[in-house]
C-alpha cells in the first residue's frame, strides 16, 4: 500500500507482479521442450496463467504429448508446458501470459540435425 499526505491522508493499494519464463530454447526434432513460467504477484500470485505460441492459445493435450501443470507455490503461480516429442512446427515464440495481463516469452529453436555442445578432438 502507497499513502501520500497533502492535506489528507490518501493511500492506494498497489499490487506487483512479474512473469518469469525459461527452459529449452534450443531442442533436437523428437526432444522434449521444457518450459516454466513463474507468475509472481504481491498480495497474491494470479489466479491463472495461459500459454500462447505465435499467438495461438496452446491447449493442454496428453494423447497428443502437449502437458500443462500448474501450482501454487509462496507467492508464485508455476507452470510447466512440456511438449514430449517435439516436430520442427513447435519452433516459435512462447508467451506465458497471467491473469492480471503480465507476460514473459522465450523463443524456441527445434533444429533437424544433431544439437552442436562443444569441440572433440
Amino acid at each position: 500500500m502507497i499513502c501520500r499526505l497533502n492535506r489528507y491522508i490518501s493511500c492506494v493499494s498497489v499490487i506487483l507482479a512479474a512473469i518469469q519464463v525459461m527452459g529449452s530454447e534450443y531442442v533436437e526434432a523428437n526432444s522434449p521442450v521444457e518450459l516454466m513460467c513463474n507468475a509472481t504477484g504481491r498480495p497474491e500470485p494470479p489466479h491463472n496463467v495461459d500459454w500462447y505460441k505465435d499467438g495461438s492459445k496452446v491447449r493442454s493435450d496428453a494423447h497428443g504429448g502437449v502437458i500443462i501443470t500448474k501450482k501454487i507455490e509462496t507467492r508464485v503461480l508455476v507452470s510447466v508446458l512440456v511438449i514430449k516429442n517435439s516436430q520442427l512446427s513447435d519452433s516459435g515464440t512462447y508467451v506465458c501470459r497471467s491473469s492480471n495481463g503480465e507476460t514473459g516469452s522465450i523463443v524456441v529453436h527445434v533444429l533437424s540435425g544433431r544439437l552442436y555442445t562443444g569441440f572433440s578432438v
